[in-house]
C-alpha cells in the first residue's frame, strides 16, 4: 500500500468519528462497540465490533445495497464489510442488521471519495495523531495526561 493511499483512507475514518460525537447525543450504537470506516472512490470497507459474540453473519446496509458481513475473530465479535462498485462524491447512509436483516444500531453517513480525475475547488485535512486514553486515569500529581471526552469532541467539531 502507497503511503497516499493510507492517509488518504484514514481522513474519512477522522471526519466520521467527528461526526458521530456531534450526533452522540442521539445515535443509538445499540450492539455497535467500534467503527473503523475506510474509504476510496469506489469502495467501503468497514470495521466493526459489537458488546457480545454474533452467531450469525450480520450485514452492511449501504444505501439499496446489501453487504454480508465477513467474521475476523473466532467468537464473533468482530467483523467486516467490504462494499465495492460504489459511486464518487456519494454520501451513502450505512446501518448495520442483524441475520435477520433487524438493525443493530442506528445508522450514520459515510461518503466516498472524488473520483481520481476529479478536480474539488477545496480540499480541508486534519490530522489527529493520538485519541488519548483513558481519561479516569492520573499521574504522580492527581491529574490526567488524556483530554476527557467532553474536551476531544468539541476539538473535532471545530476541525
Amino acid at each position: 500500500m502507497r503511503r497516499r493511499d493510507l492517509l488518504l483512507g484514514s481522513i474519512p475514518a477522522l471526519s466520521a468519528v467527528g461526526q458521530s460525537h456531534a450526533a452522540s447525543t442521539s445515535w443509538d450504537a445499540g450492539k455497535l462497540l467500534h467503527i473503523l470506516p475506510t474509504v476510496s472512490d469506489r469502495r467501503m470497507l468497514v470495521k466493526a465490533s459489537f458488546t457480545e459474540p454474533l452467531t450469525s453473519a450480520p450485514f452492511l446496509k449501504a444505501g439499496n445495497r446489501l453487504q454480508k458481513g465477513q467474521q475476523t475473530d473466532r467468537h464473533g465479535s468482530f467483523w467486516s464489510f467490504d462494499i465495492t462498485g460504489l459511486e464518487p462524491s456519494r454520501p451513502y447512509e450505512l446501518q448495520i442488521l442483524d441475520a435477520r436483516k433487524q438493525p443493530l444500531c442506528s445508522p450514520w453517513t459515510l461518503k466516498t471519495f472524488p473520483a481520481p480525475d476529479d478536480k474539488p475547488s477545496k480540499f480541508r485535512l486534519l490530522i489527529y495523531t493520538c485519541a488519548g486514553g483513558d481519561e479516569r486515569k492520573t499521574v504522580a500529581n492527581g491529574k490526567t495526561n488524556n483530554l476527557s471526552i467532553a474536551q476531544r469532541g468539541p476539538l473535532l467539531d471545530r476541525a
